[in-house]
């Protein structure tokens, strides 16, 4: 297992960097191994086992199940990030408002520490963008936590 790991490190395949999508099927099959080779649930075994994070254990998981192939993404072909620092260039609105009308962006996501680092205008237009999303309850919600810091 050690060597299989070290392989897939080499590769650059171990991802644990928000968002981290997870495959549906691969899931199901890592919590059936996990329940028939522990004897109990899922949630017993991963709550009780506080070390694990899931990112490291799915990833182990599909290396185990050699099917850590069919985890490679490639990240810019359908997510845009917000991460923590929203005055680098890279992370400025502008460079990610392209989610709002390119159709291959599937995935938006936004860091928890980019909030503290976003000035008006920026809270503003991610609220424009969510606004194409979202309804007016969930729409208040975002920005309760957009604004709480």
């Amino acid at each position: 297992m050690v060597k299989k790991i070290k392989k897939v490190l080499a590769r650059g395949l171990l991802l644990t960097t928000t968002p981290f999508v997870f495959i549906t099927k691969e899931v199901s099959n890592l919590i059936n191994y996990i329940e028939n080779k522990e004897k109990r649930t899922f949630y017993d075994f991963f709550i009780n086992n506080s070390s694990i994070t899931e990112f490291y254990l799915y990833s182990t998981y599909l290396i185990f199940s050699n099917n850590i192939d069919k985890h490679h993404i490639e990240e810019t072909l359908f997510v845009k990030c917000i991460h923590n620092n929203t005055n680098d260039y890279w992370n400025k609105f502008e460079q990610k408002k392209e989610a709002i009308t390119n159709p291959t962006i599937k995935v938006f996501g936004l860091h928890r520490a980019a909030v503290n680092t976003m000035d008006e205008e920026y809270r503003q237009n991610l609220l424009n963008l969510y606004a194409n999303f979202f309804d007016k309850n969930t729409l208040s919600m975002i920005k309760s936590i957009l604004y709480k810091f």
